[in-house]
């Protein structure tokens, strides 16, 4: 039986652990919570396409479900790419911080941009992300925000 592969990018959940190597959106979350500046690394011109992990199942679902039997691979994400500037800018926003990112070097090997084509999932599955990265982005840090240090 032919099986659908699927291509997921970067993936946000609300239930998110710090893996060993976490993600910027944790390491963002960490120091923010202890009231530092994201550290960002190189100029912060990196893109990244975000997607909610519910968005991701809803993929699995609509691949599973075809009635066209989809073949071949897909790609799952928002097919919206946002810098990491922009994601630190949100971040500080929502933890309701005043702080400036702090900038180091670009370290070797990151990608620079992250752009996904989403359209054969789109046209083929039916697909449509629903998660706006904001909202996924407050719903995963209110615990944190919550206990955030604050300079006095």
């Amino acid at each position: 039986m032919p099986t659908p592969r699927r291509c997921v990018f970067s993936t946000c959940t609300a239930t998110a652990s710090p893996p060993a190597y976490a993600g910027v959106i944790t390491k963002f979350a960490e120091r923010l919570s202890a009231g530092l500046p994201p550290v960002i690394y190189g100029d912060g011109l990196q893109t990244r396409d975000f997607v909610y992990v519910q968005d991701v199942a809803n993929a699995v679902t609509l691949a599973l479900e075809s009635s066209a039997g989809p073949q071949g691979a897909f790609n799952v994400a928002t097919g919206r790419s946002i810098t990491i500037n922009e994601l630190a800018r949100a971040m500080i926003k929502i933890f309701g911080l005043d702080l400036e990112p702090v900038y180091e070097d670009e370290r070797t090997g990151d990608v620079k941009l992250a752009q996904v084509d989403i359209e054969r999932a789109k046209r083929r599955l039916g697909y449509s992300p629903q998660g706006k990265l904001e909202d996924v982005l407050r719903v995963m840090m209110e615990p944190r925000i919550k206990n955030v240090v604050r300079a006095t």
